[in-house]
């Protein structure tokens, strides 16, 4: 971002603080990008005008003049910074998103508009939003008219979607690379395509693990995209009885986004309906710094990456962040040595450069268990099993890491210490296990609490009772009524609480003798093993998430769902 005052962030700070806001959410020294993303663009928009002295529009509650947006350049238009507004006496008043100080951004709209321009400020949100929606009113749509004729499929594979060329756009194309641009800039992780009638079908976006809805299309338009969607990921539009599977390329108008879509179609009694999963930029690698480890499991975790053999395997529900955690271990063993790592997942989600990766498609039969033993023929340093769900896979696996690999995976199970008594119910003999396995952690993600969080006394004084802690010494929070940082939500994001399984001798031992998930985190608790609801409860005490969203989690993913008191 350029701007020509240097001090307009520290400026923005200080109003910031003056409004009420709490400091603690930003950094020590924020600079004005990490302020934008902090706070709900309008927000960010309305203080940035108090502070500059622009004035505040909003074009969704204040729409613009359609016919001036027509005199910029469809590329302008798309990037979503500067929207043509109104007249003001002599001159035209454009709004910009994010920068209003940005001379290369407003000089380029001056020599189209030819005229003088009056500068004011919006939230970035509606400007591109309003900016998309007047391009795609201005668009033909050729598959309204025939949404439900049958287009030849697909031969060739489509190349990567390079956002929005002119000459090869429907008006339905342009609706689903806006619905994506938005979702994605929206921190959506999924985009439900749902027929709710006969006539009308609606659009979900799945922000923070909730489902929220964001727009109706009448039925032409909804099959239309239901169609683009197939284009795009290469599925065959003449096949409606069966579900389909696929994924595409969606590149930003301005270039700066790049994420792989992963997609789902399927029939129902009323048509189609697809689910888009949007999968991390391309490149972007998590960092264990990041997710919010105790200091405890971070530094064992970080022992992983310089462990030489051995299985080490993260367990949890589907959407928990497993993936993710074991990206953030492979990323730290490749900044300490040079391995060769090799990886089979399904889907590829992070796409990062010197590992080899390759994708599940048992269609051709290409199984987790086929690549496993490929693998061992190419002289890997650490594999990467994106899941352990067969005997045969189990097995390799274990076998792999008997044999000088260290075996990075995820399992189903409800608990750490439940992940040798899954694999020895999955075949595998209990001496390989104990030989082969060295930790194994399990995890869920609960709403995290934005900065306007309430105090809740009441549960304060149940859990002081409860798990025997000076009431004084502890603040408890619940979900607050909302405000700009969270946009009305009272959340910002999800937390990770964890717990970790240690493999040690006496672990061992009681592997081999078949023990109980149960006997096992008993032997380990004195040693510092803490459970899923007990590093739960410590977020709640650090006031990271609240005690009912901690309760309401263990319920629906099923994991226990009461910690025992201290010093049982």
């Amino acid at each position: 971002m350029h701007s020509v005052r240097g001090d307009l962030a520290q400026e923005i700070l200080e109003a910031l603080v003056k409004r009420g806001y709490r400091r603690e959410a930003l950094p020590p020294s924020p600079t004005l990008e990490e302020i934008q993303k902090a706070l709900d663009p309008k927000a960010f928009a309305e203080v940035l005008a108090e502070v500059t002295g622009y004035p505040y529009i909003d074009p969704e509650e204040n729409p613009p003049d359609p016919s001036l947006a027509q005199k910029l350049p469809k590329s302008l238009l798309k990037q979503g910074l500067i929207l043509p507004h109104h007249v003001e006496g002599d001159s035209l008043v454009v709004v910009v998103a994010v920068d209003p100080f940005n001379q290369s951004l407003l000089n380029n709209a001056r020599s189209y508009l030819r005229r003088p321009i009056a500068v004011a400020v919006g939230p970035s949100s509606s400007v591109r939003r309003v900016a998309l929606r007047l391009l795609e009113g201005s668009m033909v749509e050729p598959l309204l008219q025939g949404a439900d004729e049958e287009v030849p499929q697909r031969t060739a594979p489509q190349t990567p979607s390079t956002s929005l060329e002119a000459d090869e756009l429907s008006g339905a194309r342009f609706t689903l690379n806006r619905i994506v641009d938005e979702a994605i800039h929206q921190r959506a992780t999924d985009i439900h395509f749902e027929l709710i009638s006969k006539t009308k079908g609606r659009v979900r976006f799945r922000i923070d693990g909730a489902l929220t809805e964001r727009e109706e299309f009448d039925l032409p338009l909804f099959n239309a995209l239901i169609n683009v969607i197939k284009v795009e990921s290469n599925l065959d539009i003449t096949q409606k009885l069966l579900p389909q599977d696929g994924r595409y390329y969606f590149v930003s108008a301005d270039g700066k986004v790049r994420n792989e879509i992963r997609v789902s179609v399927i029939p129902t009694v009323l048509g189609e309906e697809a689910v888009l999963r949007i999968l991390p930029k391309e490149g972007q690698a998590p960092r264990l710094a990041n997710l919010g480890f105790a200091k405890s499991i971070r530094t064992k975790l970080e022992e992983v990456a310089n462990i030489a053999n051995g299985l080490f395997l993260v367990t949890g529900p589907t959407g928990s962040g497993k993936t993710t955690t074991l990206f953030a271990v492979l990323q730290e063993i490749k900044e300490r040595r040079n391995p060769k790592i090799l990886s089979v997942e399904d889907p590829v989600e992070y796409r990062l450069p010197g590992i080899s990766q390759v994708q599940v498609n048992v269609a051709a039969g290409l199984t987790f268990a086929r690549a496993l033993r490929a693998f061992l023929r190419q002289d890997p340093d650490v594999i990467l099993v994106g899941e352990i769900r067969d005997q045969e896979s189990a097995k390799i696996a274990t076998e792999a890491a008997m044999t000088g690999h260290l075996v990075l995976g995820t399992l189903h199970t409800n608990s750490a210490a439940m992940v040798p008594v899954r694999l020895e119910e999955m075949g595998v003999e209990p001496f390989k296990i104990a030989d082969a396995l060295r930790g194994a952690l399990a995890q869920r993600l609960v709403p995290k609490l934005c900065t306007c969080k309430v105090e809740d006394p009441e549960t304060a004084e149940l859990l002081a009772h409860r798990y025997r802690r000076k009431r004084e010494a502890i603040k408890v929070y619940a979900k607050g009524p909302g405000c700009d940082f969270c946009g009305g939500t009272g959340y910002v994001g999800r937390v990770a609480i964890h717990e970790l399984l240690w493999v040690d001798g006496e672990v061992r031992r009681l592997i081999i003798e078949r023990a109980s998930a149960e006997a096992i985190e008993e032997a380990v608790r004195p040693k510092g093993f803490r459970t899923l609801m007990e590093d739960g409860l410590e977020k709640v005490f650090q006031g990271l998430i609240s005690y009912q969203d901690l309760m309401y989690s263990a319920a629906i993913q099923g994991w226990e769902a009461e910690a025992k008191e201290e010093g049982e």
